[in-house]
């Protein structure tokens, strides 16, 4: 009893920041199921890709100048901003370009999957426990879905439930959420050792246990991340292909973090997701007779228009700033 428990704890703890997938769960985004419906939609998958990602971020190479590796940063803050509205602090960008040089003047100091995946869930994990009630209400708010003061009856109605990932149907009411997240907060004992540093031997380190509840974010996490990197890999390789086996530069982990956070798979161009949301907004306008538009709003994070994430919650720029310390080996305060 006291296993499931703390599984189920486990699992909306998880949820609540859309951090990583529950253990339980076995369905991903259409773009990253176990195995494409076809050829063809794979296909179409990584072309995507490419007008997304592929395009609008400009990765620098192992020879980039200072000034490609800032435009570079720059490239990536964009991206983040118009597909969330989540802003990338002066500075996190002015640390992720310092340690981007790094990183391609020396490959030891690129981050392996498993550091990442560690270091990653470690982070929310800490971030999890600091969450106050106001952010705990909120955050289930986000999860509710898109929200206007105009929409339909109908369309409010799909809100009575939390919605904790994209492609997924949670019947968990908001009410429920909030008192088991608050319920998992008040017996979170994962993050006592946090503070001792990121410097401890592999082994040694209490998240390995099997009971850890940083553990099993870890290891789940390790999973998706690697899901999302083989197939930026297979669709980008010119600035994807070598992550697997080479590690992630900091710019590289700072938009998969941002990825698995807003469950944003970073495809379509920004003139191609405009299009889709157009789409979108003339679907419910279809179903529901009318519908807010979806001009001014984000296709994704805090009240997007395709999916509501508490972005700006999860990653906030603390939390963004505890990330970098992990990843360059400093003392996580």
């Amino acid at each position: 009893m006291r296993n499931k428990l703390m599984l189920l704890r486990w699992q909306i703890a998880i949820g609540a920041i859309l951090i990583v997938l529950s253990l339980a769960a076995t369905s991903l985004l259409p773009g990253r199921t176990v195995a494409f419906q076809s050829d063809t939609y794979k296909e179409k998958y990584d072309a995507l890709l490419r007008k997304g990602i592929g395009s609008e971020v400009c990765l620098p190479g192992a020879n980039a100048t200072s000034d490609q590796v800032n435009q570079a940063v720059n490239s990536v803050a964009a991206f983040i901003r118009r597909r969330s509205g989540l802003e990338l602090s002066n500075e996190a960008r002015n640390r992720l370009a310092r340690l981007e040089v790094l990183a391609l003047t020396d490959p030891r100091k690129r981050t392996t999957v498993d550091k990442f995946s560690k270091d990653l869930a470690k982070t929310l994990m800490k971030r999890i426990g600091s969450l106050t009630d106001a952010e705990i209400v909120q955050a289930t708010e986000e999860l509710r879905g898109f929200n206007a003061s105009d929409l339909p009856d109908a369309a409010r109605s799909a809100r009575r439930y939390v919605k904790l990932r994209a492609d997924r149907l949670d019947a968990l009411t908001p009410e429920s959420f909030i008192a088991q997240v608050r319920a998992w907060r008040g017996s979170n004992h994962d993050n006592d050792d946090d503070d001792q540093g990121v410097e401890e031997e592999e082994g040694r380190d209490r998240d390995d246990e099997d009971d850890s509840i940083t553990g099993r974010a870890r290891k789940a996490l390790e999973l998706e991340v690697r899901s999302r990197l083989t197939d930026l890999s297979l669709a980008v390789p010119s600035q994807w292909g070598a992550t697997l086996s080479a590690g992630l530069t900091p710019l590289q982990a700072i938009l998969i973090a941002y990825s698995i956070v807003s469950d944003d798979p970073m495809w379509y161009s920004e003139v191609q997701l405009n299009g889709l949301l157009r789409s979108l907004e003339n679907a419910r306008k279809r179903t529901y007779g009318y519908y807010p538009s979806a001009a001014g709003h984000f296709a994704y994070g805090t009240n997007g228009y395709i999916f509501s994430t508490p972005l700006r919650i999860v990653l906030d720029d603390r939390t963004t700033e505890r990330l970098l310390d992990r990843m360059e080996g400093r003392r996580a305060s």
